[in-house]
């Protein structure tokens, strides 16, 4: 009866040290899971920063070739305007020889009714 009872006490403080055992691996198992959670947690931020950080970036990408392409467009325009305006100084020029030209014609034909 007596090694009943001790068989019986041994099962029964094997029994709590494996209790005790079970609730220390869980604490500990809880307390991984919860850094893992917090980690991805942090990751997850991090990855909706990084996407939101990208979009803006895609956003700001595009401004800058719109911005980029007037920029092309306008340099397109004044190249016209220049060759435009060099033109019209050349006709201007020729212009004012065919007024002197024709200055001179009047002067002399004024001379010569004179």
């Amino acid at each position: 009866m007596l090694t009943s009872l001790f068989t019986l006490l041994a099962f029964i403080a094997g029994f709590i040290l494996a209790y005790f055992f079970n609730q220390r691996q869980r604490k500990s198992d809880l307390e991984k899971l919860s850094a893992v959670e917090k980690e991805r947690d942090a990751n997850q931020t991090r990855a909706i920063t990084a996407e939101t950080r990208t979009t803006l970036l895609e956003a700001e990408h595009k401004k800058l070739e719109n911005v980029q392409e007037q920029l092309r467009s306008r340099e397109s325009e004044l190249a016209a305007m220049r060759t435009k305006l060099e033109h019209t100084v050349n006709q201007l020029a020729t212009q004012k020889e065919e007024i002197r030209a024709m200055q001179e014609q009047n002067r002399s034909e004024f001379k010569n009714i004179a």
